[in-house]
């Protein structure tokens, strides 16, 4: 039987704004109305779900650890047979923890619109060695530095995906921010002095997209 079928938000960039303050509180509302599609819209297509995969009984075989997991967290995708759930991690009862990936706006633009990060450039990508990952290469990175950080500035960003091996990186690719939810799908690790969340591209919940507005 397919998952739930559930609607998911349509998410709009900010406006361009130089006004660093207008970016916080449009991504402080983005976040919050997300959060609401956590728990109104997602929640509750999860829970009809595993209700009508229960009622079928042996019909359907689907784990009971992940039933129970399904009934009890937003993920970013139903269950499949085997395969763990891609949670949402959230911060509290209510919000998501969230993450911060950094682009060129053309590419940003194209993200939030298909909700995916499918179009993440090639020269932003990079591999993990001995990540145990078996997705260890062509991985997108996400920060937890927002893009109105006042001790934040591009060139520490461009300096990390250099030491990643993303030579090509430019200061004009650090123009533009997806604010993302944090899920069980990212990895992390130390790079300088930066904790960097890393992820294969695919299909993901885009929250907003906004220019970047670092001192």
């Amino acid at each position: 039987m397919a998952p739930p079928h559930f609607t998911r938000p349509t998410f709009r960039p900010a406006c361009n704004t130089a006004n660093r303050e207008m970016i916080q509180t449009h991504i402080s509302c983005e976040i919050n109305r997300y959060a609401r599609f956590l728990n109104d819209c997602l929640l509750p297509a999860q829970r009809n779900w595993v209700d009508l995969v229960r009622g079928q009984g042996s019909v359907i075989e689907v784990e009971e650890h992940l039933l129970n997991e399904f009934d009890n967290f937003p993920c970013l995708a139903g269950p499949i047979p085997g395969r763990p759930l891609n949670q949402i991690r959230m911060r509290d009862a209510t919000h998501p923890e969230i993450a911060y990936i950094y682009l060129p706006p053309n590419i940003a633009a194209a993200c939030l619109l298909y909700q995916t990060l499918m179009s993440n450039e090639n020269q932003m990508r990079f591999a993990v060695q001995g990540s145990g990952n078996a997705a260890s290469s062509g991985n997108v990175a996400a920060l937890d530095i927002p893009p109105y950080a006042p001790a934040s500035d591009r060139g520490s960003i461009v300096q990390m995906y250099r030491q990643l091996g993303c030579a090509d990186v430019t200061f004009d690719d650090i123009s533009y921010c997806l604010i993302v939810p944090v899920a069980d799908s990212m990895n992390s690790m130390k790079c300088g002095n930066l904790n960097v969340y890393y992820l294969a591209p695919g299909a993901f919940d885009v929250i907003a997209a906004v220019p970047v507005y670092f001192s």
